[in-house]
């Protein structure tokens, strides 16, 4: 998967983050997936990231806006794999209402933009995530 991304600059030339984002799928990897933002999410720190269900992107997925308390509604509870963070700062929790977060005594596992193509390698069980939320520092 590659991810390409198109930036913009406002009237007074400040440039802005991250206004599009497009996955291209890998051959044999059911991954299409193309998102657009706004100007005003990207000022207001927006964070998603897309959930798969198995390893390398395939399956089930789930799109998650700045965090999701609990992943049972979604039926996507104890299920993910893998995980393409778009944009953000990112935690994750074994368990929901983000308790019992992944990481090493005081310090959280925190992933930004990226490609993570199996969770376990980043330091999150596979099939325990439970909750996640993007944080508010850059």
């Amino acid at each position: 998967i590659e991810i390409f991304r198109r930036h913009a600059a406002d009237m007074l030339g400040r440039q802005e983050v991250l206004v599009a984002w497009a996955l291209a799928p890998l051959p044999g990897s059911r991954v299409e997936y193309f998102l657009e933002w706004t100007e005003l999410q990207v000022a207001q720190g927006a964070g998603r990231a897309i959930l798969f269900e198995h390893i390398g992107f395939n399956g089930r997925m789930l799109d998650v806006v700045n965090g999701q308390a609990n992943l049972v509604p979604d039926q996507f509870n104890d299920i993910a794999s893998s995980l393409v963070v778009l944009s953000g700062r990112w935690a994750f929790y074994r368990d929901v209402g983000f308790a019992k977060p992944y990481g090493a005594g005081p310090l959280l596992t925190v992933l930004g933009p990226g490609l993570y193509p199996w969770l376990p390698a980043m330091g999150i069980g596979n099939d325990e995530l439970s909750s996640l939320r993007a944080l508010a520092w850059p």
